[in-house]
């Protein structure tokens, strides 16, 4: 491809530079986007599994057990 030797040569690499630069600014604006829904699903997902943990600690006999005999004396 060589566009400096055709009178259209500066014009046309013009256009294809400000295409890759709408293109790129695209895809940046998807991948915050994306980057932001993953962060939210990942924060969504600890907070459900440290209430998952929370109830298993709290339904523990190990604990239940402690409680009971520290409650007894």
């Amino acid at each position: 491809m060589v566009y400096m030797n055709t009178p259209q040569g500066p014009a046309q690499l013009k256009r294809e530079l400000m295409d890759l630069q709408r293109s790129a600014a695209q895809m940046n604006a998807s991948l915050v986007k994306h980057l932001k829904r993953r962060d939210r699903h990942l924060a969504r997902q600890q907070r459900d599994c440290d209430i998952v943990t929370a109830v298993i600690q709290a339904s523990s006999l190990k604990r239940r057990e402690y409680h009971w005999y520290s409650s007894s004396r």
